[in-house]
């Protein structure tokens, strides 16, 4: 039986992600692509206009699913008493990578920030479950709920930076050895005027 519109797209992707992580992004082209999902080279342009526009795709619906899921951890963590919402988040985002440093190193250079974040805001808040009370939560008295959203991306990507970082170069030092005192620091900018869940 001959696979449906969806499962082709579907095929693009997973062999498109499998490449990328296996060989990297530059050195993965269109024609490995296919070769590997078992498709005609027709088929992957009548899903992407071209390579870019299919990274694009792929990593912001890899980056929503992320920032989903470590929302919701997060939340779990405040409902239970753990820690506040944005410093739950950190701590999540941190242990993420740790574990899967390969996505990681596909990720670093597209945490939502290469679009405007007047584009990217609108986004998540239709996307992202419980994303606007968990800007809320990082919102401070003095700040608009924009610029609390910008300052969630911004966090996102000194998150992704040490961690790469860390994780690939041991710059300061290994993530093991650095992630209590790069916690600390993130939990003390959220520490002063921030809210809850409501």
């Amino acid at each position: 039986m001959k696979p449906c519109g969806k499962e082709k797209k579907q095929r693009l992707e997973a062999s498109a992600l499998r490449l990328f992580l296996e060989q990297g992004v530059n050195e993965t082209s269109v024609n490995d692509i296919v070769k590997d999902a078992k498709l005609a080279k027709g088929t992957f342009y009548v899903y992407f206009k071209d390579k870019g526009e299919l990274i694009h795709k792929m990593l912001t619906k890899m980056n929503l699913t992320l920032i989903e899921t470590l929302i919701s951890q997060a939340k779990d963590d405040v409902n239970v008493g753990i820690d506040s919402w944005p410093c739950a988040f950190v701590r999540h985002f941190i242990q993420y990578f740790k574990e899967k440093p390969h996505l990681l190193k596909l990720l670093h250079h597209s945490m939502l920030l290469d679009d405007r974040a007047s584009l990217i805001l609108p986004i998540l808040e239709q996307k992202v479950t419980d994303f606007d009370p968990f800007i809320q939560s990082f919102q401070r008295s003095d700040e608009t709920k924009e610029a609390a959203g910008i300052r969630f991306l911004l966090t996102m990507e000194i998150c992704a930076a040490v961690c790469f970082n860390a994780l690939f170069y041991h710059q300061p030092d290994s993530l093991e050895n650095i992630t209590e005192i790069f916690y600390a620091m993130m939990h003390g900018s959220f520490a002063s005027d921030q809210g809850g869940i409501s």
